[in-house]
C-alpha cells in the first residue's frame, strides 16, 4: 500500500543510510520528497506533511540552535522524516539527534558518497507507482458504488458494500444521530451508535477527509463537506486498532460521495412529493367546483385515502423560527434544515399513532388529516383523536421540541368537499386560541366556537358599551386590586356553577371560592346567578377574555 519511511530505507541511496533518531515512527507515510537547504519558513508548513525532507544544513551549518529549531518545526508540521547528507557537517550534533528522538521525528544520515538523485529517483518512482495504484482502485470503488446507487440499491446496499471493502463495521448516520443504515455490526457494537446519537450534535468534523476519533475508535467522514452550513450526516467505520490502510480510507471517501448523491436524489423525490401534496391540498381547500370523485381520484394518485378523513387539524409551527435569527441567507438555510428534520420526526410520530394519517407542510401550518372510523359516532371519534393528538404532542416534547405545540381541530364533516369547511373552522379556532393564549395541547373548534362568534361582533362600539355596563365594575376592581374575580366568575360558569369543580380548576379552597363569589355579588350589586343575569354575565366574561379587556382599559 502506501510507501513508508522504513520501506524507503530499502530503496537506492537510502539503503546506505543510518537511522539516528525517531525509529518508533518509521511507519510514517511518504507522499512526497523535498530538498531543504534554507531555514524553514512558516508558510512551508502545509507542504511538509507526509514529506521526506533532504538537507545538508549548509545554510545553518554553524548555527546549532537553528538546526534544532528546524527539527522542531518539521516535527510540528508532521514531516515524515528528515534525511541529512553528511557532505557538509561530517557528523550531526548529539543535541540535534536527542531533540529529534524526543519529538519522534525519524532522523536519517547518508554518507557524502550518495547523491540526492540516488535517493529521490527510486523513492519518487515508488510513490508515483503507489499513487497510480490507489487512483485505479479508487476509480474501481467509485464505479462499483455508483452502479449500486444507479440500480436503486439505496443506503443499505452502499454501506454494505463499504463494510465489505474495508472489512469493518460501517454505518450512515444523519446529523442528528439517527441511524440510516449499517452493516457488519455485532449486537455488542451497536452501543457505539447509541452513544453517537446522544452526542451527534457535538461532533465537530469539518475536514473533507476521513477523521479518526481515538476515544471511540471510529473513522468519521462528513457528508457534503463543501456545504457552508449544516452537515447532512456522517459515514462511520469502526476501527479500534487504528490500522485502516489508505485504500480503506479511499473507500470511505468514495462512499461518502455516493451516499451524498443518494441523499440528493432522495431529497429531490421528497421535495417533488411535498410539492404535489401541497398543490392538491390547495385544490382540496380552495376550489369548490371540483367533484368528490375527482378529488378522490387525484388523492389516490398520491397514495391518499380520503373516504375515511372527516376532519382537519392544524399545527402552527411559526414559533419555531423564534429560536433562530433569520438575518441572513446562511441562517435561513440552517432553519430550513432544522424544519425539514422537525417535519421528518413529526411525520414519523404521527404515523406511529395513526398509520393512515396524512401530513402536509403549509409553511406556517402543518395540515393533519387523521383516520376516522365510519362505524363510530363523532363523539367516539373525537375521544380517540384527542388521545392520538395528546400522544403526538407528548412524543414531540420527548424528542426535544418543547415549544408550545397545539393541535387544533376543525369540525367533523361527512363529504370530502366539506373538508375545506373543517379547515376554515380550524383556522378560526387557531386565531382565537392565540387571542386567548390557550396552553392545552389540543383545541377543538366546537369548544371555542362561542369565542369565534363573539370575535365577529367584538369590534362594534355597542359591544364595548354593553360590556362596560354589564361587567365594568368587576373589571375595574380587578385592575385596581390586581385580583382575578372576572376569571373566577367565568370558571364558575364553565363548571356548571359546581363549587367543588370550580375550586379545583382555580386551584383554591372551596371556602376561598365562596368568599370570591360573595365579593363578586357585592361589587356588581346584583345576583350574578339569577336567571335574568346568568347569560349576560357568562357572555360578558367570555368577551372580556377575548378582548383582554382588563389589561387594556
Amino acid at each position: 500500500m502506501s510507501v513508508t519511511v522504513d520501506q524507503a530505507l530499502t530503496f537506492g541511496g537510502l539503503a546506505k543510510g543510518r537511522v539516528l533518531a525517531g525509529a518508533r515512527n518509521l511507519g510514517n507515510i511518504l507522499d512526497s520528497v523535498d530538498v531543504l537547504e534554507t531555514p524553514c519558513l512558516p508558510e512551508w508548513a502545509s507542504g511538509c506533511k507526509n514529506c521526506l525532507n533532504l538537507t545538508t544544513f549548509y545554510a545553518i551549518k554553524e548555527d546549532l540552535e537553528s538546526q534544532i529549531k528546524t527539527v522542531e518545526m518539521l516535527a510540528s508540521w508532521n514531516c515524515s522524516a528528515l534525511v541529512v547528507h553528511l557532505s557538509i557537517l561530517g557528523q550531526l550534533s548529539q543535541m540535534v539527534i536527542q531533540r529529534a528522538e524526543e519529538l519522534g521525528l525519524p532522523l536519517i544520515v547518508v554518507p557524502e558518497t550518495v547523491s540526492y538523485i540516488e535517493i529521490t529517483t527510486p523513492l519518487l518512482g515508488a510513490i508515483l507507482q503507489e499513487k497510480t495504484y490507489l487512483l485505479q482502485r479508487s476509480e474501481e470503488i467509485h464505479r462499483k458504488l455508483t452502479d449500486i446507487c444507479l440500480s436503486e440499491g439505496g443506503f443499505q446496499a452502499i454501506i454494505t458494500a463499504l463494510a465489505n471493502l474495508v472489512n469493518r463495521p460501517a454505518a450512515i448516520i444523519d446529523a442528528w444521530g439517527n441511524l440510516i443504515a449499517f452493516a457488519r455490526f455485532e449486537t455488542s457494537k451497536l452501543i457505539v451508535l447509541d452513544r453517537l446519537k446522544n452526542n451527534s450534535r457535538a461532533i465537530a468534523i469539518t475536514d473533507s477527509q476521513p477523521t479518526y476519533q481515538s476515544n471511540e475508535g471510529i473513522w468519521f467522514m462528513q457528508l457534503f463537506p463543501w456545504q457552508e452550513y449544516q452537515s447532512e450526516g456522517y459515514i462511520v467505520v469502526v476501527d479500534p486498532t487504528h490500522n485502516l490502510d489508505p485504500l480503506g480510507l479511499l473507500a470511505i471517501e468514495q462512499a461518502s460521495i455516493i451516499v451524498a448523491l443518494e441523499m440528493v436524489k432522495q431529497h429531490a423525490v421528497l421535495e417533488t412529493e411535498r410539492r404535489l401534496q401541497y398543490n392538491f391540498l390547495e385544490s382540496l381547500l380552495g376550489e369548490s367546483s371540483i367533484s368528490s370523485d375527482m378529488l378522490l381520484s387525484r388523492a389516490h394518485t398520491l397514495g391518499w385515502e380520503l373516504n375515511d378523513k372527516h376532519i382537519i387539524a392544524l399545527i402552527n409551527i411559526s414559533s419555531l423560527e423564534q429560536t433562530y435569527s433569520l438575518s441572513d441567507t446562511l441562517r435561513l438555510k440552517e432553519f430550513q434544515y432544522f424544519k425539514d428534520h422537525f417535519l421528518d420526526i413529526f411525520a414519523g410520530i404521527v404515523k406511529e399513532c395513526d398509520l393512515l394519517s396524512i401530513v402536509v407542510d403549509q409553511s406556517e401550518n402543518l395540515v393533519l388529516l387523521l383516520h376516522c372510523d365510519k362505524s363510530q359516532t363523532a363523539i367516539q371519534n373525537r375521544r380517540e383523536l384527542q388521545i392520538k393528538a395528546e400522544t403526538i404532542v407528548s412524543k414531540m416534547k420527548f424528542q426535544g421540541y418543547d415549544f408550545d405545540m397545539i393541535i387544533i381541530f376543525g369540525g367533523f364533516h361527512d363529504k370530502v368537499q366539506d373538508l375545506r369547511k373543517s379547515y376554515d373552522e380550524a383556522l378560526m379556532a387557531s386565531k382565537v386560541s392565540k387571542r386567548l393564549s390557550l396552553k392545552q395541547p389540543v383545541v377543538w373548534y366546537d369548544d371555542v366556537v362561542l369565542y369565534i362568534l363573539l370575535d365577529r361582533i367584538a369590534s362594534q362600539p355597542e359591544i364595548t358599551g354593553w360590556l362596560e355596563g354589564t361587567l365594568g365594575k368587576l373589571i375595574d376592581y380587578d385592575r385596581v386590586n390586581k385580583s382575578d374575580l372576572v376569571r373566577t366568575l367565568e370558571v364558575f360558569f364553565d363548571n356548571n356553577q359546581k363549587a367543588q369543580q370550580a375550586a379545583s380548576s382555580l386551584f383554591v379552597h372551596p371556602k376561598t371560592l365562596k368568599y370570591r363569589l360573595n365579593r363578586i355579588e357585592d361589587i356588581l350589586e346584583t345576583d350574578p346567578f339569577s336567571k335574568d343575569q346568568q347569560l349576560n354575565l357568562y357572555l360578558a366574561t367570555k368577551l372580556s377574555r377575548l378582548l383582554d379587556f382588563v389589561d387594556n382599559r
